[in-house]
């Protein structure tokens, strides 16, 4: 009788340990799986394509000031550098019903200048326990705008315009988003933190001595 006894005691400590090694690998599993909805639907635009989206925005509002039909001198300054811009800005005239050109006798003249575009990249962190490394992006275009109509002698619009865009991209992408023959498009990548370097092998080696304390624990 009390050797069935000890037979059943011991049956059901590693029936205990069975479960709590399993219960260990589950959790280990179910961490590496963790995701946030917006760090599912990674953006796959480039920093250029996003700048240009942001300076076409800025385009348009410049141009919501106009009257459809205008004949539009258009300068986009600097020209050395604010190249990859300009066409999104000669789109936003057209798009908004007027005729760019570079006539001087043009009635309406747009003087929009570059100011700066960056991006910038922070909170480099892990989608999972063993997921790869996600990282936070900004993007941010500024332009000083005046529009005169010669007309009349009217400033229609004189300012800064600024505008951003941020999302979530994965690390392992940066080389592929930014173009390397456009400053403008390229980012700092900041340092992981010394504890999220740490915490990975920590919790797997943390994992497993607890799965050999169990061991040792119920077979004593």
């Amino acid at each position: 009788m009390c050797t069935q006894l000890t037979t059943m005691a011991v049956s059901s400590k590693e029936k205990h340990l069975r479960y709590s090694v399993c219960y260990i690998c589950v959790l280990l599993f179910s961490t590496s799986m963790v995701f946030t909805q917006d760090e599912e639907r990674l953006p796959q635009a480039t920093n250029l394509e996003i700048i240009q989206m942001l300076g076409r925005q800025v385009g348009d509002s410049v141009v919501s000031v106009l009257n459809s039909g205008d004949s539009v001198r258009v300068m986009v300054r600097p020209s050395q550098t604010a190249w990859f811009v300009r066409g999104v800005i000669m789109q936003a005239v057209e798009g908004g019903g007027c005729i760019p050109t570079e006539s001087l006798s043009s009635p309406v003249e747009m003087d929009i200048g570059l100011m700066s575009a960056n991006v910038e990249y922070t909170n480099i962190r892990r989608t999972g326990l063993f997921g790869g490394k996600i990282i936070d992006r900004l993007v941010r275009v500024s332009f000083a705008a005046n529009v005169v109509d010669k007309r009349t002698g009217m400033v229609l619009l004189n300012g800064n315009l600024t505008r951003s865009s941020s999302d979530v991209i994965e690390v392992s992408e940066v080389s592929r988003i930014e173009n390397p023959g456009i400053p403008e498009t390229r980012g700092v990548l900041p340092e992981e933190g010394f504890f999220s370097f740490l915490l990975e092998p920590l919790v797997v080696v943390g994992a497993i001595a607890v799965a050999v304390y169990l061991l040792f624990h119920v077979r004593s």
